[in-house]
């Protein structure tokens, strides 16, 4: 194997920051493309992603062999130490490479320019860039640590629509066709599917009030509560109406919006990013029935359908398998790198304990919404931390 601790002969790694962004922008897709990567390692996705969330220094480690690209992976500096540009918006993170090899290079550069480490999240635990990570740790005598785990269920394409609704438990699909039909009582249903080639700022607007409606606006979560996320988005799905690929799904009754989908396909797989429904129609399921339509739409289209990070009942009863989204960090062997080893770990450990207790969820959950309704009523809103 090429030891990655250096670059090859015919390589050189550059720096990109956001004055020349844009420079590189064609070209990092263009590898992108060819390389089959996930849209969410497209300059276009990062950009809006820096715009609404960014914060600390861009810094884009790219590798050329012999004058060509061959690998981009953006990261920030924050505090000294360098970190992946996502967060929970990201389904998943990741480099864009023509080989596994390139991204080790732009690691090995990544652990010898920040002293206080490298911190990733949203990451494949199957991914090459997991896997370039672990080599790159290795080789250069560094410390790689898990620091969270959390499953991400999706329905695979080895099921036919009739194996998948097979799979769900007798009383599910009972309950299915009852609310179906109850929902049918009141008014004429129909399903309307838009790639934002028309009307995107319309449609745009029913996805952020239905998605915004119900327990999202009493947590103070909802998209449209909070200004940098809703740029966020406006901006993905300009971007991605633009590339073919968005798909927003809205299911209407009467043709009054009662459900939404909002989804990333890339010909391979369907990721959810958001949804919505109509809370006076909750009783019907709308948000249920529109979800179980998009998983027939995705397995008759040979895509997987991603249900997202997390897991809840629901998910849990429809993912046919699923795949581990890990956050790492590496950290040097020195006094400076166990230092910041031991502040992400005692960072992380609030974390855990504040997800898993009910007390300090609800605390969280109220700061939350003071602050989201001290953002919302700003002029001057600052990006909100990963």
């Amino acid at each position: 194997m090429t030891d990655a601790g250096f670059p090859r002969q015919g390589d050189e790694v550059q720096v990109v920051t956001t004055a020349s962004f844009e420079g590189l922008a064609d070209e990092w897709d263009d590898l992108a493309l060819r390389t089959g990567a996930a849209p969410f390692a497209r300059p276009g996705w990062v950009r809006a992603w820096w715009s609404a969330f960014g914060r600390g220094e861009l810094r884009i480690l790219t590798s050329r062999r012999d004058g060509e690209l061959s690998s981009v992976l953006p990261l920030a500096r924050v505090r000294g130490g360098l970190r992946s540009c996502s967060n929970v918006h990201f389904p998943v993170f990741d480099g864009v490479c023509l080989e596994p090899e390139d991204l080790q290079i732009l690691l090995t550069a990544a652990l010898r320019e920040s002293r206080q480490g490298l911190v990733l999240s949203q990451l494949d635990s199957e991914g090459q860039l997991v896997a370039a990570t672990r080599q790159a740790a290795d080789q250069n005598r560094c410390r790689l640590v898990v620091l969270d785990a959390t499953a991400s269920p999706f329905v695979d394409t080895t099921l036919s629509w009739e194996e998948f609704e097979q799979s769900l438990t007798k009383s599910r699909r009972n309950d299915v066709r009852r609310r179906r039909r109850r929902l049918a009582e009141q008014g004429e249903i129909s399903h309307e599917i838009t790639d934002g080639t028309e009307d995107l700022e319309a449609h745009l607007s029913e996805f952020f009030r239905l998605e915004g409606s119900g327990w999202k606006a009493d947590k103070g979560t909802a998209i449209h509560l909070l200004p940098e996320t809703r740029r966020f988005y406006e901006e993905i799905a300009a971007w991605a109406a633009n590339r073919g690929l968005l798909r927003l799904s809205i299911m209407r009754l009467d043709g009054r919006p009662v459900a939404v989908e909002f989804t990333i396909d890339d010909g391979v797989r369907r990721y959810l990013l958001k949804m919505g429904y109509d809370p006076e129609y909750a009783r019907y399921g709308p948000g249920l029935l529109l979800q179980l339509g998009e998983i027939r739409h995705a397995l008759e289209d040979g895509r997987t359908y991603e249900l997202g990070v997390g897991m809840n009942a629901i998910k849990e009863e429809m993912g046919s398998a699923q795949r581990t989204i890990e956050h790492v960090a590496v950290f040097p062997r020195s006094a400076r790198g166990t230092l910041a080893r031991r502040t992400v770990e005692a960072r992380q450990a609030v974390y855990r304990k504040a997800r898993g207790s009910t007390l300090l969820r609800r605390g969280r959950d109220a700061v939350r919404r003071r602050l989201t309704r001290r953002r919302a009523s700003s002029p001057d809103t600052t990006p909100a931390p990963d």
